[in-house]
């Protein structure tokens, strides 16, 4: 599970990891002006709490967020938009 700046959540399953090549992987596709804030490795028992230094939040449950491949974007907070994280 992958958290960007900007809201942006990525569930990658972890077996898209097992084969890395010499020069790497992209593990997520970042926007311009974007950063990577948090990844763990997920057991889908969790909840999600994106919240925002403006006072907005979201909570929800991490098996919400579909899995996708490594290099594709997932829907900004699963469609739940809390602007920039802080």
């Amino acid at each position: 599970m992958m958290v960007t700046k900007k809201g942006i959540i990525n569930r990658v399953p972890v077996n898209q990891f097992d084969n890395p090549r010499p020069s790497g992987l992209n593990a997520i596709e970042l926007q311009e002006g974007d950063e990577l804030l948090a990844a763990r490795i997920s057991d889908d028992e969790h909840y999600l709490l994106l919240a925002s230094h403006e006072g907005t939040a979201s909570r929800f449950h991490e098996n919400e967020v579909r899995a996708r491949n490594r290099d594709t974007r997932t829907a900004t907070g699963n469609g739940r938009r809390c602007r920039t994280i802080d």
